[in-house]
Formats: structure tokens, sequence, C-alpha cells
């Protein structure tokens, strides 16, 4: 699962409500998770800083979260060019370069399930309840 800074942040310094002071939120996913109960495995969770202004404007809180499953068979990368090496040059007197292409695309989801994504995850300030908006004029 991929977040954004403030979130994941958010997420490891604010206490899991009234019952448990003691516990942050993030640990109370840590101990508590479904996932882990049924599969067995670790939920891998990750800060990726380019998450935070991905949501869209209409909606309070900005960021969005990422989560996928962690197997070879779900998403596959898509190279429609193997990589290719060029003829070697000197660049200057010590130096030679070895240039290379490839071209790449977006990944290839192999099950519609895969990747899933949420909206608004990073926390609002509390001095702004809802987000300015910049009026345009035609």
């Amino acid at each position: 699962m991929l977040l954004p800074d403030t979130a994941l942040d958010y997420m490891v310094g604010t206490p899991y409500g009234v019952t448990k002071p003691n516990q942050t939120i993030m640990q109370y996913i840590a101990t508590n998770k479904e996932y882990t109960r049924r599969t067995g495995k670790q939920l891998k969770i990750r800060s990726l800083e380019e998450l935070k202004n991905k949501a869209s404007a209409d909606i309070p809180g900005g960021g969005r979260a990422v989560a996928s499953r962690y197997d070879a068979n779900m998403l596959k990368p898509w190279m429609p060019m193997p990589y290719r090496f060029l003829p070697v040059y000197q660049d200057g007197l010590p130096n030679f370069t070895v240039p290379g292409i490839a071209r790449t695309g977006p990944p290839d989801v192999m099950c519609p399930n895969a990747i899933s994504y949420g909206g608004a995850v990073t926390p609002l300030r509390p001095d702004r309840a809802r987000p300015e908006r910049d009026e345009v004029r035609l």
C-alpha cells in the first residue's frame, strides 16, 4: 500500500480513538489487519510523496492511496521494444559512453482487482474545513 507522506505521518502520530489512547492508528492497523489474518503475510505500507497532489479538486482533503497485490501474475511491465545498446562513442579523453534505447509502457493489469485506489486520504488542517477554490471567469 502506498500513501502520501502526510497521511502516513498522521497515522503514525495520532492515537487510535478514546478506547486505546496509548496505541496509534498505525499500530492498530499493524495488529488487526484482515489481510494478515487471511494470508499470513505482512502488509507493506510505504510512503510515496508523489501521491500528495493526485486527488481531484472537488474532494476535501487530498492525496491518493494505492494498493496492489504483490504478485507477478497480477501486474506485468509492458515493454514493446527490447532494450538495445547503440555503438560506443568517446565523450572525452578518458570517457566512453554506451547509449541505450528502451521503450516502456504502462503496467498490464492481468486481473481487474489487482489494483485499487482511494482519494482524499490526507487529513485536512483544522483551520480549513473545505479547500478554497479559485474562481474562473469566462
